[in-house]
Formats: C-alpha cells, sequence, structure tokens
C-alpha cells in the first residue's frame, strides 16, 4: 500500500495567548517572521474548550492579565492529559519579576519582560519552538525504530520459515535445485524415483558420465519448468481486468517489445491498488515495497521539498530503484486525484528482470534516456535563470559547472579552477577575508550551525566592473548540494544583477522622505517660516564677510569674537529647527560648519589675547560654508513650489470669516480699541503651541539615548504675541535637549531610585499680574553644582569674572548660559557645544524677559523664563489638558 503524506520539516506553530496583549500580538503577527496561527484566551472557560480541538505548540502567559492567580493556572496546564508537555512562556511586567519564580516552579520554561525587547523575544520564541520540534521529531524516530524492528523481525520469522521449507523439498536434487523447484509438485514424485536410481547408477559407472546426466537434467528441468508456467499463464481466464493489464502494460515505453508469456508474467504478479488524493505512493528517504505502474489517474512527483514534473496513466515509479540496490527512495511520488496502480513487489520485480535480458536492457536504454533529458532541462534552465549559478567545491574553487551568465558577468570563460572569491569580490579585502573563513563551514559538522545561518553570516551582495566599465550590483545567494547520505559536498551560488533594482529602491527612499518632509512642512507652516527667516540672518551680509574674512585670513580677532559666538548660537538653533522639520541635509551642514567654528574657538586658546587665534584648515572650512549656502539655497526651493494658500499662511495674518465681520463692524463703527484687540487677537497664539512638536522631538532624542520620557502641559490657556511666539520656539527646544540629555536618568537607573522608568517632562505657563511665566521641569537627576562649578572655574574659555560674579551672588544657574559652556564631555550632534542655553538666553534677553533655574538632588530641575505680559490674554474657561505619552 502507499504510504501516508509525511509531514512537512517545519510545521506551523500554532500559538495560544492567555490575556490579551496588543503590543504582544502585533509583534508575532506582523514582525517576528513566524508567521504563526495565533489564539488569544481571556477567560479560564474558555482556555478549556479552545484545548479541546486545538493542538497548541506554544502557550503565552500574561502575568499581567492574571497576576498571582498565573502560578494556579500553570500547575493545571501540567497537569492536563493533552497538553502538559506544552512548554509555557511568560510575558512579565517591570513591577511584576517577584511572579517569575514561583511560575517557573510550576512548569513554566522562560519569560519575557515587557516592553519586548523584540529580538530577544524572536531568539527565545524560535529556541523553544525548535526544541519541541526536535523532540516531537526524536519521538516519531523512536516510533519508526519501534515499528521497524517488529517488521524486522517478522521478516527474519518467515525467511527461517522459508529455508525450512525450501531444505526439506531439495531432498537427493540438491544440484538440480533451482530447476527442480519450478516443477508441480506431481512431475517431482513422478520424477523422483527415476532420476535418483539413474543417478546412483551414472556415479557408479563413470564420473564423466555421472556429470553429463547431471547437466542433461539440468537443463530438461529448466525447459520442462518454463512450459509449466507457461501453461499456468495461459489457463488464467481472460477476464476484462487481466485484459486491461495486459493492454497498459504493452502501451507501458519500459516493457515495450516484451512477449506476451514475458507480459502475462508480469501481470500475473501484479496487484491492483486504489490510493487517495493527497497521499504518498513513494517518500523521499523512506524504505518502499512495491514498484507502482500509473493505471489511472495523476501523480506529481517532489524532490528535496520542489516540485519535479507530473506523472500519469502508463508511468512506473521505483523501478530504477530496485537496479540499483536502493533501499529508500529518491524522490516522492504523490496523487493528485483518486489513482489506480498496478503495484509488484521489488524482489519479485528483480527476479523478473533477471529472467528476462529484453526488460534489463530496456531500464538501461530508458535510464539513459532520462539522463539525457535531465541534462537538457538543466540546460534549459540555466538559460532561462536570471542568475548567474556557479558551483563551488570545499576548498572554495569554482568546479566545471558553471552557467554561461557567469561567464557574461566575469567577462572570461575560463573559469574552472578558480577562487570562487578572487572572482566575486574584486579589490574587496574585507569580503574576501569573511569568505575564506566562513565558507568552509558549510563543510563541518563538528558545530551547532545549519545552512541557512552560516548563509547569513557570509556576503550578501558584491560590486564589480562589467564588460563595458560600468560598476554594477550583484545580490548573492547560497544553495547546498548534498550526496545521497544527505551531506553537503558542493555549495551553488547564485549572482543576480540588482544594479537596477537598487536605484529604483533609492529613488523610491528619497520619495518618500521628501513627501514626507512635505507633508511637516504642511503641518508646521509657521515654523517652516521661521527657519527660512533664521537662514537669512546667518546669510546677513554683516555675517558673510566676517566668515569671509575667517575663511581667507585664517584669524579670529576681538572684533570678530563676539560675531562669532551669536552665528554659533544661531546654527545651534538652526540644526535644531532642521531636526524637527526632518531637513537631514541641511541639518548636517549645519553640524559641519558648528564644528569648523568650534576648532576656530579652540585654538584660540593657543593664542594671547591680542591676537586670538589662527585657522588652519581653511579648505575644510570653505567646503563646509559653501555646502551650507547650496542647501540653504535647496529650503528656499521648497518655498517657490509650495500652493498660494500655505504662502499665505506664512507670509501674512489669517482671520477667519467670524473674526473678518468683527473687524470690519469695528472699523464702520470707528471703535478702534475693538479693532486693535481683534488684530492683537489674530495675531497671538496659544502658549501651548510652543511644545506642539516637543512629542516627536522628545520620542526621537530619548530613543536615540536608550531613555523613556513623557511630556505633559498644565496650568491656563495663555496667549502669547505671535513675535514672542517666533522668538521662543525654535529656542525653547535647547531646553527640552537639556532636560533629556542632561537631566532624566536611564529607566535602570530610574527603577533603582524607586522613580517610574519613563521621565517627566512639565510644561506650564502661567499669568501672574503684569507678568507671564513659562517653567519647564524635569524629575531626574538634578544639578550636581559643585560638578558644574568646578567645570566652569576651570574652562580659559570662559569669562572667569562673570563666573566669580555669579558665584558670589549665589546665582551659579547662570553658568548653564555662558557660551561655549556645556557640562558634555564630548560634542556630539545633540549636545555639546555650549550653545544651546546660550541662544535660550539672548532671545528672552531681548524681548525684555529673564530666566531662572531651581535644581534638588534626584528630584529634577526647574527652568523658569520670565516675561513682562503685553499683548497676552487668559480664556478663564479654557484650561490646557494635552498630554502627549511617548
Amino acid at each position: 500500500m502507499a504510504s501516508q503524506d509525511s509531514k512537512s520539516s517545519t510545521p506551523e506553530l500554532h500559538l495560544l495567548l492567555l490575556g490579551k496583549n496588543e503590543g504582544f500580538q502585533d509583534f508575532v503577527q506582523t514582525r517576528s517572521g513566524l508567521h504563526p496561527q495565533l489564539k488569544v484566551v481571556d477567560m479560564e472557560v474558555q482556555l478549556w474548550e479552545t484545548l479541546k480541538y486545538l493542538s497548541i505548540h506554544l502557550i503565552v502567559l500574561n502575568i499581567e492579565a492574571y497576576g498571582e492567580d498565573g502560578v494556579e493556572l500553570i500547575m493545571k496546564l501540567k497537569r492536563h492529559p493533552g497538553h502538559c508537555s506544552v512548554p509555557i512562556l511568560l510575558l512579565v511586567a517591570p513591577d511584576q519579576h517577584a511572579l517569575v519564580q514561583p511560575c517557573i516552579d510550576a512548569g513554566a520554561i522562560d519569560y519575557l519582560t515587557l516592553p519586548l525587547v523584540e529580538s530577544l523575544a524572536i531568539t527565545r520564541i524560535e529556541a523553544i519552538f525548535h526544541n519541541e520540534h526536535k523532540i516531537k521529531q526524536l519521538r516519531e524516530s523512536h516510533q519508526e525504530l519501534q515499528f521497524a524492528h517488529r517488521h524486522l523481525q517478522d521478516e527474519l520469522a518467515k525467511e527461517k520459515k522459508k529455508r525450512q521449507d525450501l531444505e526439506a523439498e531439495t531432498l537427493k536434487f540438491r544440484e538440480l535445485f533451482p530447476a527442480w523447484q519450478r516443477l508441480p509438485r506431481r512431475v517431482q514424485a513422478a520424477l523422483g524415483e527415476f532420476l535418483s536410481a539413474f543417478s546412483k547408477l551414472s556415479k557408479h559407472s563413470s564420473p564423466e558420465l555421472h556429470q553429463i546426466f547431471i547437466e542433461i537434467t539440468h537443463h530438461y528441468c529448466d525447459i520442462l519448468g518454463e512450459a509449466f508456467d507457461f501453461n499456468q499463464l495461459a489457463n488464467i481466464p481472460n477476464t476484462v481486468t487481466n485484459q486491461s493489464r495486459l493492454n497498459l502494460l504493452r502501451h507501458a515505453p519500459l516493457f515495450k517489445g516484451l512477449s506476451n508469456y514475458d507480459l502475462m508474467m508480469l501481470a500475473n504478479n501484479m496487484t491492483e491498488l486504489s490510493i487517495e488524493p493527497n497521499t504518498n505512493i513513494l517518500t523521499q528517504g523512506e524504505s518502499f515495497d512495491h514498484v507502482h505502474l500509473i493505471a489511472s489517474g495523476t501523480v506529481e512527483v517532489w524532490i528535496n521539498h520542489e516540485l519535479i514534473t507530473h506523472g500519469g496513466v502508463g508511468d512506473l515509479f521505483g523501478e530504477r530503484h530496485v537496479i540499483s540496490s536502493e533501499s529508500k527512495a529518491q524522490n516522492t511520488v504523490r496523487t493528485i486525484e483518486a489513482c489506480q496502480t498496478l503495484a509488484i513487489e521489488k524482489d519479485t520485480f528483480y527476479k523478473i528482470i533477471i529472467r528476462i535480458p529484453k526488460l534489463w536492457r530496456n531500464l538501461f536504454q530508458q535510464k539513459s534516456t532520462q539522463l539525457k533529458i535531465a541534462n537538457q532541462r538543466i540546460s534549459e534552465l540555466l538559460q532561462h535563470f536570471s542568475q548567474g549559478l556557479l558551483k563551488v567545491d570545499p576548498k572554495g574553487v569554482i568546479t566545471k559547472e558553471f552557467s554561461r551568465k557567469c561567464c557574461e558577468l566575469f567577462n572570461s570563460s575560463q573559469l574552472l579552477g578558480k577562487p570562487a572569491d578572487d572572482c566575486l569580490f574584486v579589490d574587496d579585502p574585507k569580503h574576501i577575508d569573511e569568505f575564506s573563513t566562513l565558507y568552509p563551514l558549510f563543510f563541518q559538522t563538528d558545530h551547532a550551525m545549519d545552512f541557512e545561518e552560516i548563509a547569513n553570516l557570509l556576503p550578501e551582495a558584491t560590486k564589480f566592473m562589467d564588460a563595458q566599465g560600468n560598476l554594477r550590483e550583484y545580490s548573492l545567494s547560497y544553495y547546498p548540494c548534498v550526496d545521497l547520505h544527505d551531506h553537503i559536498n558542493y555549495v551553488d551560488i547564485g549572482i543576480e544583477d540588482v544594479t537596477h533594482a537598487r536605484e529604483l529602491a533609492r529613488k523610491n527612499v528619497l520619495l518618500e522622505q521628501e513627501k514626507r518632509r512635505m507633508r511637516v512642512l504642511y503641518d508646521n507652516p509657521e515654523h517652516f517660516l521661521r527657519l527660512l527667516n533664521l537662514v537669512e540672518e546667518i546669510q546677513d551680509a554683516e555675517i558673510q564677510d566676517t566668515l569671509h574674512k575667517l575663511a581667507t585670513q585664517g584669524t579670529v580677532t576681538s572684533q570678530t569674537g563676539p560675531q562669532l559666538e551669536e552665528t554659533q548660537r544661531q546654527l545651534h538653533t538652526l540644526k535644531g529647527m532642521c531636526g524637527m522639520l526632518e531637513q537631514e541635509a541641511l541639518q548636517s551642514s549645519c553640524h559641519q560648519l558648528e564644528h569648523c567654528l568650534g576648532q576656530m574657538t579652540q585654538e584660540d586658546t593657543k593664542h594671547d589675547s591680542s591676537s586670538t587665534g589662527s585657522f588652519n584648515d581653511n579648505q575644510a572650512f570653505d567646503e563646509c560654508w559653501q555646502q551650507f549656502l547650496s542647501d540653504c539655497d535647496s529650503i528656499r526651493h521648497i518655498l517657490d513650489g509650495l500652493g498660494s494658500e500655505l504662502k499665505t499662511r506664512l507670509l501674512g495674518i489669517v482671520l477667519t470669516k467670524d473674526g473678518f465681520e468683527h473687524l470690519k463692524t469695528a472699523i464702520k463703527d470707528k471703535n478702534w480699541q475693538r479693532a486693535t484687540r481683534v488684530i492683537e487677537t489674530f495675531d497671538s497664539v496659544p502658549a501651548k503651541t510652543l511644545i506642539r512638536k516637543w512629542s516627536n522631538e522628545a520620542q526621537r532624542l530619548a530613543e536615540s539615548q536608550g531613555k523613556r520620557v513623557q511630556v505633559r502641559a498644565e496650568g491656563e490657556a495663555v496667549r502669547i504675541s505671535r513675535r514672542l511666539f517666533d522668538q521662543l520656539e525654535a529656542s525653547l527646544i535647547h531646553v527640552l535637549r537639556n532636560c533629556i540629555t542632561h537631566g532624566l536618568e536611564s529607566p535602570t537607573e530610574r527603577e533603582q531610585a524607586d522613580k517610574p522608568s519613563s521621565g517627566q517632562i512639565v510644561f506650564r505657563c502661567l499669568q501672574k499680574n503684569d507678568q507671564i511665566e513659562i517653567e519647564i521641569s524635569d524629575d531626574g537627576y538634578g544639578i550636581r553644582w559643585e560638578e558644574i562649578i568646578h567645570k566652569a572655574t576651570h574652562d580659559p574659555n570662559l569669562n572667569q569674572q562673570l563666573i566669580t560674579e555669579y558665584l558670589d551672588a549665589d546665582q551659579p544657574w547662570k553658568i548653564l548660559f555662558l557660551p561655549g559652556f556645556s557640562n558634555t564631555v564630548e560634542a556630539t550632534a545633540l549636545a555639546g557645544r555650549g550653545f544651546g542655553l546660550n541662544a535660550l538666553k539672548t532671545k528672552v534677553t531681548e524681548e525684555g524677559g529673564d530666566i531662572l533655574v531651581k535644581s534638588a538632588p534626584n528630584q529634577g530641575t526647574t527652568f523658569i523664563l520670565v516675561f513682562p505680559a503685553y499683548s497676552t490674554t487668559v480664556d478663564s474657561n479654557e484650561r490646557l489638558t494635552s498630554d502627549a505619552a511617548i
């Protein structure tokens, strides 16, 4: 009978989640790469109902949903008769680690901490599933071995019985046994006595006569046996079934030219089988007992889980394995629909082949033809395949098997015997070294890495010149070639030209980035206008003249020093605005120009006060400045492409329809005070809009430093003048950066200090009498004033006289706003130049305001900005309630 359908080597993962967790569900289904069948259960009653009909490979218990009841639930699961061996994985919130050990003791196998570290989660889930899959395979292998052992014992018993029968029937004619066995028992009885007597007589008369007697008797028994065989076959009733077998055999290519006698012998030894759809007739790598001739229906042929071809009526399967003495099938033959086959036992078929020389020749001729067809098909596939293909031996040398496409790629037909890495990685020693180190691991069995893991470590792409001298990009793929024992003996390397695809992908990425930047601009037109204004300020003729002198003369004088500091503040502010508007190119230019100006300032400390310094790398500075100007021009071009409605919002005041009617009525009534209030109202903005972009910026900054932060706004709905808004919005971002970079601790440090893992930043805007106060607070480290004072007093670039005055007045916080002061050890793209808070201080002073800083150790820091309350209004019915969690 045909064997049952074999299971896939990588079965589908069924995962049961006890207690909803949307983050874990989304991760498993969309980003883990596991693609499991996920079932979510909230109630314990649903759990036991689910286990009745669903086979589960992994149970994930959300401790956040069950709490201490999770321990009892695990114990119940471990007592469940059908699922006691299913592994249980825990999802544990940071504040629930005390429940982990009781759950492990109850039977859980591992746990994951929320929020998930996705790479770690994937590794642990795959490891659990891989181990369970291996255990399942071992159980199945053990069952198969037990079955094979019982089958072998039965076969041995049959062989022993057969041998005993043969020995009993041989009697005196052992030397004639092969022919004698073919005779009917009644013939053996009739001839036995006569042949025995004549054998004795010839043996006593002459040895030569006895030998002649033996040979004659042997041939006589052969002829007589064949006569009886043919007579037996000829007397079989000529039924429709038997006739259809003969017709089928006559049309089978393998049996072409055989006599009726030979065909009748085959037909008489065949058994009709009915096989259901999707059933394996042969299974690759497994033993088989019969050779099958398809009588009706269609089958498909698979090798190494790849569909190779199809078969139908008249096709024979398993015959080549018989003559090669292979005990296991080399391919899988699976029915597509219900099929009828004529099956003959392997051993019987082999004996018939031995007795029919023409059938033996047909087999070899058929095998030769199939080999020619296979070679032709391989050639066609290589021509149709878009990749070049190299077959490489264990030493990394190209074999004689490589496609014509490879000859075109490497512009050579002499690839045999060349090292593969020299051809693939021209002038790339790093990839050559990686290939030579990792490639031999494919053929070693003393490590735990599989083929795919090693292939993922090898270079995935390469570049080299084509025949026309153009640099092309190629992707590399690695495929195993295995021998009959399933051991890797060669590796096929696929080479595909992906130059056009990569160029298209890069263009699409740039297009998507441009679309995203434009969306940001349309959402924040006022912010974009302030960025344009700041660009114009930095490119002012006086500033350009100063920087031109620096670039050409390479000196910083006492006259140009203040201008240099102001330019550094403006650049720092512009860089922050570019980050918020996702203008990466201009942001990078600002950072590079900032670096060059910072080098000038550092060089300044090496000279006396009368000649403040020289900058040697003028060429680098000039390149930075020219790149900055080019990126500024690109920003201006964006404005030209904006729609008229957005330009109106950027370049003027937009009145609502009701506002316009109020203004018209006030002018008509000559109520100038009312008209002024209307205009001032539309020329003001809510103070809370100062931090409308803080959520995204805080998220970006916190993630880059491994921190978590929550931003919220509190206080009255105060409106401030548009002019004050324009001056503060870009500058206040420096306080946000300071709070996240210097103020807030990492989640681990906060937990050790008994604080929530997410830091808190609070924005408040209040109006007190004739003043407006803006407070920005964090709950982080607090400022270590002794460190600030020590660093400031030992920095020769700072004004030590001012520092002394601040300390005498017990105002050490003013040190934070000195130009060039930073508590960061090394400057980065986010902090360390010492101009962020100085730029804020400058803007606040220009608006007639002041700054105060309060701080307490381990409680946090508060920046307080105080302004005159002109052009501000308060709506007593409106409160600020925005809250953004990051």
